[in-house]
């Protein structure tokens, strides 16, 4: 078995993300205003997680066309990723 490596930059992505879809997630299921602390929390990362929900497909898109569409590649995985989360938040 042939051992995959990823790039820092792969994985940077991958796990902006991972943490974009979980901050959806939470906005969309969790009643983040129930503490006035995380609702605090909440409002102040609205717009980094904004921006990177629209920057992190752009940025996967690109250097995954750069990877040859390899679908061991973690820009493809953050794509689905992005994509799920955007399902979601338009779905509910």
């Amino acid at each position: 078995m042939t051992t995959i490596r990823h790039s820092r930059l792969s994985l940077l992505v991958f796990t902006l993300s991972v943490l974009v879809f979980l901050y959806i997630l939470a906005g969309r299921f969790l009643s983040v205003y129930q503490y006035k602390f995380t609702g605090a929390v909440f409002e102040i990362l609205w717009l980094p997680a904004l921006l990177l929900a629209f920057a992190c497909p752009v940025v996967s898109l690109i250097f995954w066309i750069r990877t040859k569409f390899d679908l061991r590649s973690l820009f493809f995985y953050s794509l689905l990723i992005v994509a799920l989360g955007f399902l979601i938040a338009m779905a509910t």
